[in-house]
């Protein structure tokens, strides 16, 4: 489970960083700019910024910070926390109620309980 949560949060890491790369290059179009125009103002090649525009380039932040700069975009990056990712947990399954049988999975309920920090 923790694994899957990680791999979801990366996903959407790696989809708002796609779309931000996105919007730049569609500002880049919008204002006229040629891919050679925003190669000579970062100082790199035509195919370098083809290469960043691509699905599935992976940039670092500075290269986002001047391609933006190039384009004339400002970026708006907001830190947000999310849910901790439990480093480990027991499970403990008890049942609600009663009458129901054990294989149904709606007479048992999972308890999480964090292990105590020393």
């Amino acid at each position: 489970m923790e694994r899957e949560i990680r791999r979801r949060r990366a996903r959407d890491l790696a989809r708002t960083l796609r779309g931000m790369m996105e919007g730049i290059a569609k500002e880049r179009v919008d204002k006229g700019l040629s891919q050679e125009d925003v190669a000579a103002s970062m100082g790199i090649s035509q195919p370098a910024v083809a290469k960043l525009e691509r699905y599935d380039a992976n940039p670092t932040l500075s290269t986002v910070r001047r391609y933006a700069l190039a384009v004339g975009v400002d970026l708006e990056i907001r830190v947000l926390d999310s849910p901790p990712i439990p480093v480990r947990t027991m499970h403990y399954c008890t049942p609600t109620s009663e009458p129901a049988p054990h294989d149904d999975p709606q007479s048992w309920k999972l308890l999480v309980r964090e292990p105590a920090h020393a």
